[in-house]
């Protein structure tokens, strides 16, 4: 999936829905990776997961225990249940971005 694609994806569930709330976490966890552009392997690298994990838990097949949703969250700079949002440029705006460990 193309991050043209998801940016539309995202562009429309605002503009009919306002700021993007009622998302999985999974179609979360896919749009800020692709946004990010980054590859599921790559994720699953980042996060000590293997990439089955990734692909289940975007699919929503499977959903993240806690440990793996915050390296998920730390991996992705998002928290996953955060709003998602779009400015006018087309960049993406993290309600709740993961804040770095002091």
């Amino acid at each position: 999936m193309s991050q043209k694609f998801i940016i539309k994806q995202l562009v429309y569930l605002q503009t009919t829905k306002g700021t993007v709330m009622n998302v999985t976490i999974g179609k979360k966890i896919k749009v800020l990776r692709v946004l990010r552009e980054m590859t599921q392997t790559q994720l699953a690298r980042m996060t000590d997961m293997a990439q089955y994990d990734i692909t289940s838990f975007e699919n929503g097949k499977a959903h993240p225990a806690v440990d793996s949703q915050r390296a998920i969250e730390a991996a992705l700079g998002c928290r996953l249940d955060a709003d998602i949002t779009i400015t006018a440029a087309g960049d993406l705006v993290c309600v709740a971005p993961v804040k770095e460990a002091v």
